[in-house]
């Protein structure tokens, strides 16, 4: 939703499949075993666990889903709490009729506070519908995404001896989506992903536009009292590294070496 992505996410939960289709980052329809719409994004919400699947572009000509993205969520909390308090398990249909609540921004920021100490902000990678997990008989099928996890958090952990260092992300320009990420502070990580994914796509236009056939290297963003940093990767332009570090304590040449460094280590 933040990174304003057009397409369809499929969620398979045990032997369910619910499927959400985003316009420009809003819900517009809905489906799962049973339910459509609104009723359909609360089932699926509900559900523990499970695999996803983003199909980028894909459209609905359907639109069961009124209520905005901020509802949604609230009303999703207010259902995960409502089971937990009654011993129910979350996904249980059973006595909830209300509609969503109105909101405010604080009511906004509690709704994500909760879903993120679910976890239910923070997927492991989501992969395309070009990239497939091969499992070997025998295997669980969890191997492959392990390995690139904690390859991801390896490399990340290694920017963190960068002076200055504040935070890092690795971030998929195609979606927005946030793959790992580093340190932070008071920096939200996930909001920054999303919005440095636009900077990305407005460079790639530019490039476009005035016929340059060339990469992009790095991009640098000076502000007051910190550096940001953007790095594509040279093996997968689509996914790129974000470092913010502190002016003040920050060598800018040293920070940009290391970068590449970590950045030729990197296999996703």
């Amino acid at each position: 939703m933040l990174s304003s992505a057009t397409g369809l996410l499929v969620v398979s939960h045990q032997r369910k499949e619910g499927r959400l289709w985003f316009e420009r980052g809003a819900i517009v329809h809905a489906t799962c075993p049973g339910l459509e719409g609104d009723a359909a994004f609360y089932e699926i919400m509900m559900w523990s666990g499970g695999e996803f699947r983003m199909r980028l572009g894909a459209r609905s000509t359907e639109r069961s889903v009124r209520s905005d993205w901020q509802a949604l969520l609230m009303e999703s909390c207010r259902r995960i709490d409502e089971a937990r308090e009654s011993g129910r398990e979350p996904g249980s249909r059973r006595g909830w009729t209300q509609s969503p609540p109105s909101l405010d921004d604080s009511g906004i920021d509690a709704a994500f506070d909760e879903l993120l100490e679910a976890d239910l902000l923070k997927p492991p990678h989501l992969p395309h519908d070009h990239e497939r997990i091969t499992t070997r008989p025998g295997t669980t099928g969890h191997e492959p995404t392990v390995e690139m996890t904690m390859n991801i958090k390896d490399s990340l952990a290694k920017l963190n001896q960068i002076d200055g260092f504040i935070g890092a992300a690795l971030v998929d320009s195609e979606s927005g989506m946030l793959l790992g990420s580093e340190g932070g502070g008071g920096l939200n990580l996930e909001v920054a992903a999303a919005g440095n994914t636009e900077v990305v796509r407005a460079k790639r236009k530019t490039m476009g536009n005035l016929s340059l056939k060339d990469s992009i290297e790095d991009i640098l963003i000076s502000l007051g009292k910190q550096y940001h940093l953007i790095r594509p990767l040279r093996a997968r332009p689509t996914i790129f590294f974000y470092v913010v570090l502190d002016r003040s304590r920050a060598n800018l040449a040293m920070a940009r070496i290391t970068l590449g460094d970590v950045e030729k280590d990197l296999q996703v």
